[in-house]
Order: C-alpha cells, then sequence, then structure tokens
C-alpha cells in the first residue's frame, strides 16, 4: 500500500507550502494508502463483524492522521534544522 509514488508525495507533502497542492497529495497518495491500511488491519484479524466496525475504521484513520502529522512537525523541528547544520559546516 505504499510505493515510491507514495513516499514521494509524502516527501512532497513535507516540503510544500502550498495549501492546495498539499490537499491533492494527501487526497491522491496518503489518505488511499492510510485506507488501505486499516482496511488490512479490519480483514486480517476479523474485525468485520464487530456492531460499530464503520466508526472505529474511522477513528483508526484519524489516528494514522494525527500521528502522521505529528511525526511530521518533530521532523520539521527537531531533524531538518541538523541537517542544515550538518549541510553548512
Amino acid at each position: 500500500y505504499c510505493t515510491q509514488d507514495h513516499e514521494d508525495a509524502i516527501i512532497r507533502f513535507c516540503t510544500s507550502e502550498d495549501h492546495a497542492e498539499k490537499e491533492k497529495l494527501y487526497v491522491k497518495w496518503i489518505q488511499p494508502a492510510f485506507n488501505q491500511m486499516v482496511d488490512k488491519i479490519v480483514f486480517s484479524y476479523k474485525f468485520t463483524n464487530l456492531p460499530n466496525i464503520d466508526e472505529l475504521r474511522m477513528e483508526c484513520k484519524v489516528h494514522l492522521l494525527l500521528r502522521f502529522l505529528r511525526s511530521l512537525s518533530h521532523l520539521i523541528l527537531t531533524v531538518v534544522p541538523r541537517l542544515f547544520r550538518i549541510f553548512l559546516l
């Protein structure tokens, strides 16, 4: 569910300052990958029998998105400045 095209889209998402471009990247590449990840979990562990599976599926997708955004903010605040210092030396 995550190919090189998806990774490239995530990198473009991270580096873009254009909100419209970020939205297009998310809708076309990132969201479908999250959907597929959640669906694989649901079907692999046979959670399809749960009465509220649609709600749980949505909660899982929201959780993935929040973790993704938190990871991006951590990357931007900690790793990127270190890389700039390394390259400037």
